[in-house]
């Protein structure tokens, strides 16, 4: 009895460390299976454009926040976004950014993303190098507004914004054009590069902190830069001066700020706006700098600065603008103007676009993209390799078959050696043909006609570019440009779908080109450009009519075709040599088309012909800052392709000289 109650313990203990080894192994399996098959890396939001609206024809940022949780390594990979046509599903572009993730991680990435007319669907992924889909996301995003709407991007604290009364309307009942108010979520979401900003014509700064902690030396360069390619910035006044001194924008105000004041007598146009004339605002005591003019407010007259203040000033800055209000346009006494919305529809019309934006009105008519890849397509054909190889192959291939039938002809007996001569011809020429292709590098020819502005008070140049290329043979061909540069196609059926891949060296850029097809694209960036302090030098007579009368310019290599632009008058100079000084003895002319046609010839002549009818650069007449204009015959593009290239390059260049760089006799 004993042995058989030993024997059973002896058994159950047994079973049971059996058990807790079963117990051991499945906790064992449930610590290394449950990280991986419960982590998880998700897209947690995503926004494109600014509130979800967005131009068409233009680039808008897709913002993204990626969450990884629990995940048992860390994450690298790739965040893929492809644009597609919603209708046909055809494949418009593609766009990868290197992704890097910890096992836990929250990080938001931007993207700026193309979008042409048409409605189009985003197919956003995380992949890894293997190229396993770890996430994906289908997006379609709202249809684009028109280019001539008035987009506002307004940086202001939380609450209500006079501004936002004027969402979705239109500025006036004969105005076609709609205002669009939108907000960034605080002073660290506004873009990094000016090109975010490209929907945009107007931003307002208003009550928020401008120090660099809160917006960075990025987000500065990117706004100034997108003020300097045609953008309005817009400050608002009044209590908000504590944060315009010292701050990144004060030197550039067309205004000195003096001190805070009380006005117990409102002037009229204020009245006019809404304001309490009962009710004191504070006003900031303007001294206007010698490069602004005064503006008016809610009324057709300028007031004179010697008996009214200094209201409101505007200066150039490069083709754009920079407005400040010497009151805050939001306060109690303000914000009930909208009663009365005549004086502020007059505002926003005359502030809200600069002359290059306000010429959007115009772009669904052009036809100067279409018209400019006629131009790029038109490759002489002694400039296409793929012409001369078959030329010179199909040449060499007669003489031999003529030479070898001849020679067999004239004895009969050698039918054996025709036939055998024969092939090992057919066999070499097809050699000849095909192992080059994958032996040899590839051919390639380019044509860039470009259009730099070069802003030689800060020393920076903005770039549009359109290239043309054509290879000697079909081939999938790629070219390494700088960070931020922006490559979209010019037409959309002329050119096959982009891979656009940001890496540390630059943007890479692989296409598919043809042998008998032209690709066009359309490329911008913006750029230090190194220049002597005094990279042109002008002098001022002040008299009546401000003539100039000498002009100088560092730039490398002669300035061809040049010619000054001023008040809305053109004077033709000729060819211009570096460092040298030119009397401007001419007379002005009108600036009915620019760029002029005088002194041009072939392809310059015809891209000249293109900007001139379609009005692209007559923006350049309606300010009052001078310019200096000319041709040279290189590329300032940084651009490098992993074949051979034989290039034609065509540039427009446009110096804006500020009235400060200016000296007087």
């Amino acid at each position: 009895m004993v042995e058989q109650t030993g024997s059973s313990h002896r058994w159950r203990n047994a079973v049971r460390i059996r058990r807790l080894h079963q117990l051991h192994v499945v906790i064992c399996l449930f610590l290394t299976i449950v990280p991986t098959a419960f982590g998880v890396i998700v897209i947690e939001s995503i926004e494109f454009g600014f509130d979800g609206y967005y131009k068409r024809a233009r680039w808008a940022p897709l913002q993204l926040l990626v969450v990884s949780e629990d995940e048992h390594d860390s994450f690298v990979g790739e965040l893929e976004v492809e644009v597609t046509n919603l209708l046909s599903g055809e494949t418009i572009q593609t766009y990868s950014t290197p992704i890097s993730l910890t096992r836990t991680d929250r990080r938001r990435y931007t993207l700026h993303v193309f979008q042409p007319g048409t409605s189009t669907k985003m197919m956003v992924r995380i992949v890894n190098y293997e190229g396993r889909v770890k996430v994906e996301r289908e997006i379609i995003p709202d249809f684009p507004k028109e280019t001539k709407d008035l987009f506002i991007l307004a940086l202001t604290p939380p609450g209500h914004d006079v501004l936002d009364d004027w969402h979705g309307l239109k500025i006036d009942a004969s105005a076609e054009m709609r205002t669009f108010v939108l907000h960034p979520a605080s002073q660290k979401h506004l873009p990094h590069n000016w090109i975010g900003y490209n929907s945009m014509d107007l931003v307002v700064i208003r009550g928020v902190s401008l120090a660099a902690n809160r917006i960075s030396t990025t987000q500065q360069s990117a706004l100034l830069d997108w003020v300097r390619n045609g953008g309005t910035l817009l400050i608002s006044g009044g209590s908000n001066v504590q944060y315009l001194r010292d701050s990144f924008l004060a030197p550039l105000l067309p205004v000195y700020l003096g001190e805070l004041q009380k006005a117990s007598h409102l002037p009229e146009s204020i009245a006019r706006l809404g304001a309490h004339s009962d009710i004191p605002i504070s006003l900031i005591d303007f001294n206007l700098r010698n490069n602004a003019e005064i503006l008016s407010i809610g009324s057709g007259t300028v007031p004179d600065n010697e008996s009214h203040p200094i209201l409101a000033s505007r200066r150039s800055f490069g083709s754009g603008q920079i407005v400040c209000l010497a009151f805050d346009y939001n306060d109690v006494t303000a914000s009930q103007s909208l009663e009365s919305k005549p004086p502020w529809a007059q505002f926003l019309t005359t502030i809200g676009k600069s002359p290059k934006h306000l010429d959007d009105r115009y772009e669904p008519y052009r036809r100067d993209a279409e018209k400019i890849h006629a131009v790029l397509k038109s490759l002489p054909s002694g400039r296409v390799p793929l012409l001369r190889t078959l030329s010179l192959f199909l040449i060499a291939c007669l003489l031999s078959v003529g030479g070898y039938t001849w020679w067999v002809g004239k004895n009969a007996e050698r039918t054996k050696q025709y036939w055998v001569g024969s092939i090992l011809i057919v066999v070499f020429f097809s050699c000849a043909a095909v192992l080059p292709r994958h032996v040899l590098s590839i051919p390639v020819s380019v044509s860039r006609y470009s259009i730099m502005s070069v802003y030689s008070e800060d020393s920076r140049a903005h770039l549009q570019t359109y290239i043309g290329a054509i290879a000697s043979a079909d081939s999938t061909s790629s070219f390494l440009l700088d960070s931020r540069t922006y490559v979209s196609p010019l037409t959309q059926t002329s050119t096959p779908p982009l891979h656009l891949v940001e890496s540390k060296s630059g943007q890479i850029c692989a296409t598919n080109l043809s042998a008998w097809q032209t690709r066009s694209y359309s490329i911008e960036s913006f750029f230090d450009f190194p220049v002597p302090p005094n990279m042109t030098e002008w002098a001022l007579v002040r008299n009546q009519d401000e003539k100039l009368t000498r002009v100088k310019h560092h730039l490398p290599g002669v300035l061809q075709s040049a010619g000054v632009v001023y008040n809305g008058k053109y004077m033709h100079l000729g060819a211009i040599n570096p460092n040298t000084s030119v009397a401007l003895e001419g007379d002005f002319t009108p600036a009915k088309r620019l760029p002029s046609l005088q002194d041009l010839h072939g392809n310059r002549k015809h891209f000249a012909q293109i900007l001139a009818g379609e009005g692209i650069l007559q923006y350049l007449a309606e300010d009052e800052v001078p310019k200096l204009v000319g041709w040279m015959n290189r590329s300032f593009l940084p651009m490098k392709f992993d074949q051979p290239v034989e290039a034609i390059d065509e540039t427009f260049v446009i110096i804006y000289i500020g009235r400060d760089e200016a000296s007087s006799d």
